[in-house]
């Protein structure tokens, strides 16, 4: 997923209008899947403190702590999404509820860049949170997209040049990649469930 975060905006074409009623689709299927795995969290939390003998049971205080500080990355995005609609997209589409300015991208590269060393702190600290839940065994998989040599890079791939409804997406697309690291601990815990993702 990392690569596709990153393409999003991109390896789209620069000069093609956006399709509104495609974007908006793309956008509600996204959203659909960080809302499954908001509802996920909250059903493993209380399914794992109905079982007391389950032999998850002693990691609980770490895998509590850890969906803590992915809700608290995945709030301040949501935060990020709200001031991006609230200043640049202030009018929305009557037919479609999309701002009415969907190929913006001066301003919303401005945007990112006045957030960028909020954004940076807010996943650095994350990121070294994360790491102090996963064995050692689980760290490679795991990556600070916006940090060591690569981090400006990403970040500026991401929304350097993106129009508002692709910086949205991407957005939700992170979101999303912040719980699925997280569900790494659950899988070192072997409090193994439903065993299926929503399909995208």
């Amino acid at each position: 997923m990392l690569g596709g975060i990153f393409c999003l905006s991109s390896c789209s074409n620069a000069n093609k209008p956006l399709n509104p009623a495609r974007e908006q689709k793309i956008l509600e299927t996204l959203q659909q899947r960080s809302h499954w795995w908001h509802q996920e969290h909250k059903w493993f939390v209380n399914n794992l403190k109905q079982h007391p003998n389950h032999p998850a049971k002693a990691q609980l205080p770490a895998i509590e702590k850890l969906l803590n500080h992915t809700h608290e990355l995945v709030e301040y995005i949501e935060r990020v999404k709200a001031d991006l609609v609230r200043v640049i997209g202030k009018n929305k589409h009557p037919e479609t509820g999309l701002p009415v300015h969907l190929n913006k991208k001066p301003e919303v590269g401005r945007f990112f860049k006045y957030f960028e060393s909020e954004f940076h702190a807010n996943y650095s600290l994350y990121y070294t949170q994360l790491n102090q839940q996963l064995t050692v065994a689980r760290k490679p998989t795991v990556a600070n997209r916006f940090g060591g040599a690569n981090g400006l890079d990403n970040y500026e791939a991401a929304f350097g040049d993106t129009a508002l409804i692709e910086a949205l997406q991407t957005l939700v697309l992170l979101q999303i990649k912040a719980f699925e690291d997280a569900r790494l601990l659950w899988k070192d815990a072997g409090f193994d469930h439903r065993n299926f993702e929503p399909a995208l």
